[in-house]
């Protein structure tokens, strides 16, 4: 296939069923998981099931005992689709935890529903697949910004800064404008990132988020059956334009036309099936803002719900989240996994990423300049003193001169962290 690349979880779920009995790979519908699946399967010597199959579930329903008491590997993908399985699967893995028995997938967080939480928790490790990053999407290595950074806070107590550009600057590939333009306008969920024709493109977008509204959204909220595909692409439009900020359920559904109980289910809708993630604020002080932000899983995706043209130029909203996107896949890599949190103060001061791994911290800011002026790294400065294990780095443009800024806080052109 033209879209065939290695996967960077693959290598990880195959070493963890080798102790596990279990390993649970959710993650956005059409982002690979069947096709990982059926190549673990492959490879393991496993068997490949689809509950997509109707015969397949009704069989399981029917014998679950013996529809999972198999040798080898069994791989059910969208088993989400057969919660009966579930307290089978809890009994077998509680009684007989023989490495590599089952690999589940779905298109939901499992923990979204309470049936599987109840029967997964402590017994199975759980994994979310991404769409794919910028290295990825490449077939390169992953980027080791993330991770070096972290390094450089664990093992030492006073950061040596410069030292810490000379790293990052020798393992980065300088990703060319070329290749980022490219991945902003094509995103990384499988299809529409190998496809090179931009209207077939578009085209799969428009079915995606059709088949979101009619009958994905639906399956994890049915009061929402009833919801039109125009209510439903505004109120993708209108949680698009709010990329980044603090979304309002009452302010999304005035301009989705809906009601505010249906933006609030729609929200938590989005967020089950993998679409969106909602980020938890970083509580600094009483001023600080406590709602919930709304970041978008793919970029691509997201400038297709606000109607972007392919070759628009991004601004700074498309900019963080395309930087964002490139986060959260090196963050799925790193163990133990980093939380994910903003802080903004009601006076306006923002740090749309902060990343917490014990107690260092990463505080990072982007901006599309060559070299900040004092206000915008005021906020940084302020947090940096607050948190005293912590790292700043301010993101700038592609001419950005890698600089110090202070003891703890230093300059890099934006593309350093792909």
């Amino acid at each position: 296939m033209a879209h065939a690349r290695k996967r960077w979880l693959s290598t990880q779920i195959q070493a963890e069923l080798k102790w596990s009995p279990a390993v649970a790979l959710y993650g956005l519908r059409q982002v690979g998981k069947t096709t990982l699946a059926q190549t673990l399967a492959k490879q393991l010597g496993g068997t490949y099931i689809t509950f997509d199959d109707e015969a397949q579930r009704e069989s399981s329903r029917l014998s679950p005992k013996e529809f999972c008491e198999r040798k080898g590997l069994l791989c059910i993908d969208e088993v989400q689709k057969g919660a009966w399985l579930f307290p089978v699967i809890k009994t077998q893995v509680g009684t007989k935890r023989t490495p590599g028995r089952f690999l589940l997938t779905g298109s939901i967080r499992f923990t979204s529903r309470k049936d599987i939480y109840e029967s997964l928790t402590g017994r199975i490790l759980t994994h979310e697949l991404l769409p794919f990053s910028f290295a990825e999407a490449r077939d390169e290595e992953p980027s080791t910004f993330l991770a070096t950074c972290f390094k450089e806070l664990m093992d030492n107590r006073k950061i040596s800064t410069s030292t810490l550009i000379e790293t990052l600057f020798a393992s980065n590939r300088s990703a060319s404008l070329k290749d980022l333009n490219r991945y902003y306008a094509q995103g990384g969920i499988p299809i529409p990132g190998f496809t090179r024709e931009p209207l077939k493109r578009q085209a799969w977008f428009r079915s995606y988020f059709d088949t979101l509204i009619a009958r994905d959204v639906p399956l994890v909220e049915p009061k929402l059956s009833h919801l039109s595909l125009r209510q439903g692409h505004a109120f993708l439009r209108a949680l698009a334009l709010d990329q980044g900020q603090e979304s309002s359920a009452t302010i999304l559904a005035d301009r989705a036309g809906i009601r505010p109980l249906q933006a609030t289910q729609l929200l938590r809708a989005l967020e089950i099936l993998c679409v969106i993630d909602r980020i938890p604020p970083y509580v600094l002080a009483k001023k600080s803002v406590r709602k919930l932000r709304t970041e978008w899983k793919d970029i691509a995706l997201r400038n297709n719900a606000v109607g972007l043209q392919e070759g628009t130029e991004p601004g700074e909203t498309e900019m963080r989240c395309l930087i964002g996107q490139e986060f959260r896949s090196q963050l799925s890599l790193l163990s133990p996994a980093p939380t994910w949190h903003f802080y903004r103060s009601r006076e306006g001061g923002n740090i749309p990423w902060i990343f917490r791994q014990g107690k260092a911290i990463l505080a990072l800011y982007y901006s599309n300049k060559e070299r900040p002026e004092p206000y915008d790294t005021r906020t940084l400065r302020s947090f940096l003193n607050t948190e005293k294990h912590s790292l700043g780095i301010f993101l700038g443009s592609r001419k950005t001169v890698p600089v110090v800024l202070g003891e703890r806080l230093i300059v890099l052109p934006f593309q350093s962290i792909f």
